[in-house]
This record gives structure tokens, sequence and C-alpha cells, in this order.
């Protein structure tokens, strides 16, 4: 098999094989038990489940105390607090997915808890108890460093936030992915193509290192963007209630950022 051909298997036996976005029918089928299934998981004590919760939340959480506070170690006790409370209390057991989505139960426990805080005038208490979020504070100054100083409404903000966490965690998802397949060095050559089509560096410079040909190189640029947006469609699809709310939750997504998340993108 020659190496250019190798290249253009496909990225994994998951890969989407159709230009054709996932509808809400063919979302259920493929992912049956994911109707806010990582909410309900973590709610039930699964370890991992609150893991990947507390990873795909805590720098829009995090964000949110620091914009009240404006202190970077307050708002990490803050938000280490935050999750120890809905846990010990159970709350995640009790939500009612009728209600909406889980990041809007988000917000509402974020002010009502901050309100609390400042009527109580309670001091943090660093260091007690075992921490729930496994934060970066270097990596969270320099993700508010790069935010826009226009003032917007903070349920918004919390909003842009929370997908740009879930981009980030999508495209290690996807490098991990790569790496298993012995593909990183073709996931670092294409990685500037996830989120457009717009080409700074033609397909023929990218082939010429792969030494693969440039069409091969266009196909898995294609690929790599198809299977970044399947990825991001998984992780919105498990914390709302139904398939068809994904659609709905892209779009407004994608206008937060500019950025089309969907998977109507064929090749160039």
């Amino acid at each position: 098999m020659q190496k250019d051909e190798l290249f253009d298997q496909d990225i994994n036996k998951r890969s989407i094989r159709s230009k054709t976005p996932l509808g809400p029918e063919e979302m259920a089928r493929r992912y049956p038990v994911t109707r806010w299934s990582l909410v309900m998981a973590a709610a039930d004590g699964n370890e991992k489940a609150l893991n990947d919760l507390c990873e795909s939340y805590w720098f829009p959480i995090y964000g949110a105390f620091f914009d009240k506070v404006q202190n970077h170690h307050d708002a990490e006790d803050l938000s280490q607090r935050f999750f120890a409370d809905i846990l010990r209390r159970q709350d995640l057991r009790k939500l009612d997915r009728e209600r909406g989505l889980f990041r809007a139960f988000l917000k509402t426990s974020i002010g009502n808890m901050f309100s609390n805080f400042v009527d109580e005038n309670n001091a943090l208490k660093r260091g007690g108890g075992k921490a729930i979020l496994s934060i970066s504070e270097g990596k969270a100054e320099e993700w508010l460093r790069q935010e826009s100083p226009v003032t917007e409404d903070p349920g918004v903000l919390f909003d842009r936030r929370w997908i740009f966490s879930l981009l980030e965690i999508a495209k290690t998802d996807l490098r991990r992915s790569y790496a298993e397949q012995g593909k990183q060095r073709l996931f670092e050559e294409l990685e500037d193509f996830l989120l457009t089509q717009a080409r700074t560096i033609p397909y023929s410079e990218i082939a010429a290192r792969l030494n693969i040909r440039a069409g091969t190189a266009r196909v898995n640029a294609h690929r790599i963007r198809a299977r970044y947006r399947e990825l991001i469609r998984i992780r919105i699809h498990e914390t709302v209630d139904k398939s068809a709310q994904v659609d709905e939750e892209l779009g407004y997504l994608s206008g937060l950022i500019g950025i089309d998340l969907s998977e109507r993108q064929g090749l160039e």
C-alpha cells in the first residue's frame, strides 16, 4: 500500500462517511443513551461523568465568578465550592430535564450562590476539603486575556466561554484519536483546518511535507473538520434533552463565536 493511500484511509471506524449531517433520528440511533446522559450519570455518582462535566464547565463557571470578584484565587475557591455544594445537596438529581438546558441551571445556581456568599459576608477558606475541579489557573488567565473587553450580558458570556471550552476538549479528543492511530503528524499539519476551510498554506505544501498527493491532503482536511464537528455535536448532545435541540444549540453557539460549527461543509 502506498503512503498516500494509507493517509487516505478513514480517520477511524466511527468517522462520518457521508456529507449529510446527522439528523435527530440518526443521532438517537447512534447515541441512544445520550439525552442528558452526562448530567444524569454524574448525578448517580459516576466519577468519569463527573470529571467530564467539570472539564466541560470549569472555565465558564470560573469566569463567571472571576467577573464578580476580580481575583483569580477567590474565583477558583468559589468554583470549587460551587461544585462541592451541588454534589452535597444532590442538586443534579433534582434537575427537571423538561425545564431547559443544563447551562441555564448553572447560570441560575451561580447567581444564587454568589448572592448568598455576599449576604453572609462569608470569608473564603482556601485549601479546605477535596478539590472537585481541576482548574488550570494559567490557562484561565490566558483565556480571560484573550476575551474582548466589550461588556456583554453575563449569560451570553457564560455561553461563549462554554463553547470555547468545548472546542478545546473536542480538539484534545481528536488529537488523542489521531495519536492512537499513529497519525500525530497528520493532525499537526491539518490542525489549522479544524474551524475553517481557508488555506493559509497550500495543500501542495502540506502534501510535500507528508509525502502524499495534494488531493489526499485535501480529502484529509475535509475529514478532520467533519470528525471535529461530530465530536462537538456529541458533546452538546450529552447536555440537552432532545436530539432535535442539538441543531438549535449549534446554530446559537455558531452565532456567538462567528464560526460555522455545522457539518454541512463539503470539499473546497
